[in-house]
């Protein structure tokens, strides 16, 4: 996992974007299951899609990562959002996010830290 990081959102939002890499160098898939953090109620997997001429987005229930492969959550594609901050967050901090994964039939959880950023 890397290059965490959480776009504030512009004044008067209360939901704020995130994006990271996911890489996978093992030989079985990778199921990003959820996330989680004290700092907002809660966090979601969304993507982007052009639909009759509109861009849509919709949440995903999760997101596969292949043996050998890496999946990018980025602006206009895949992405986190954290939607309502339970606190004060401000650029220059960092928040402590728990990744949910499987990997075959093993569970697990990692904590990652996203830094916060200005829009």
């Amino acid at each position: 996992m890397s290059d965490p990081r959480l776009v504030l959102p512009p004044p008067g939002r209360d939901t704020a974007a995130g994006y990271l890499s996911f890489g996978n160098q093992g030989g079985t898939p990778l199921l990003i299951q959820g996330l989680s953090t004290a700092a907002y109620e809660r966090v979601e997997m969304h993507t982007m899609d052009h639909e009759g001429g509109m861009m849509r987005m919709r949440e995903l229930p999760s997101i596969s990562v292949p043996p050998g492969e890496s999946v990018a959550l980025e602006p206009h594609g895949k992405h986190l959002m954290f939607i309502t901050p339970q606190g004060s967050v401000e650029a220059g901090d960092s928040v402590e996010v728990q990744i949910h994964y499987a990997v075959g039939d093993a569970t697990a959880q990692k904590t990652v830290r996203f830094a916060v950023e200005a829009r």
